[in-house]
């Protein structure tokens, strides 16, 4: 049976945030009476983030992973999962918790309206600072300007995609493409919805100034502008951009 909706969460090192994060996904979705998935995509961390994702698989089979053989960084660990999700509607979130798992009833509701897009934008986040809060205001202005895609000034990974949408992303998205924005230049039908985004559970933020800063980069600079031509990948012709090492209950395609 096709599931309603696939979850996928990329992670790195975040043992602390787990379990928790589990559990309340399950609180979340049980009580709606749907066929789902969790795919957690492990980006090679060397905590015992996969420990834990093995033990929830074999308490609960809607509970997946897979795990990169190296670090390939975010952008590549959520589309490993967009890949091998199977699921009508596709949601994509962080695991600290900033993003919290009770808002995907409302993120459905809008989907079914018949959106291909659910993007969530963030009404308030606590403790983020207000230079951090300009400078992510700031830039996803200038890629607004810079490209012609339109990004909420406060939009997230936290969004709800239709498959028709994740398919469209599979056959052109490349790893130099910032991953939000070309989700956003795909979207026939966009919604947002607006959350608080919560204090990080535990641990501590793995997106270092450095990191941050190549991706900025990348997205104001290396992003096709409208008038380029797409190049589209035919079926069977996808190398993946990532390497796997094991997989829990999921083939490692």
């Amino acid at each position: 049976m096709t599931p309603e909706i696939s979850v996928v969460i990329p992670l790195y090192n975040e043992a602390a945030c787990l379990e928790e994060l589990a559990r309340r996904i399950q609180k979340t979705l049980d009580p709606m009476k749907i066929d789902y998935e969790v795919i957690f995509v492990d980006d090679a961390s060397k905590d015992s983030s996969w420990d834990i994702i093995l033990k929830w698989h074999a308490a609960n089979l809607k509970f997946k992973g897979i795990r990169l053989r190296r670090n390939a960084g975010h952008q590549i660990a959520y589309f490993a999962g967009i890949c091998h999700s199977s699921g009508k509607g596709i949601i994509t979130m962080d695991a600290d918790l900033q993003h919290p798992p009770e808002e995907i009833p409302q993120f459905m509701e809008s989907w079914k309206n018949g959106y291909d897009l659910v993007y969530g934008f963030k009404t308030a986040q606590a403790g983020r600072s207000p230079l951090k809060k300009g400078l992510n205001r700031f830039f996803h202005g200038l890629f607004t300007f810079l490209t012609g895609v339109n990004l909420h000034p406060e939009t997230s990974d936290f969004q709800l995609m239709d498959r028709s949408l994740t398919e469209r992303l599979i056959a052109t998205w490349q790893p130099h493409f910032f991953l939000r924005g070309w989700i956003h230049r795909s979207a026939s039908k966009k919604n947002s919805i607006g959350f608080k985004a919560d204090l990080r559970y535990r641990g501590h933020t793995k997106h270092s100034l450095a990191r941050l800063a190549k991706l900025g980069f990348s997205a104001l600079f290396l992003f096709p502008r409208r008038s380029h031509k797409v190049l589209i990948r035919l079926p069977g012709t996808f190398i993946p951009f990532y390497e796997i090492e094991s997989t829990a209950g999921l083939d490692a395609r």
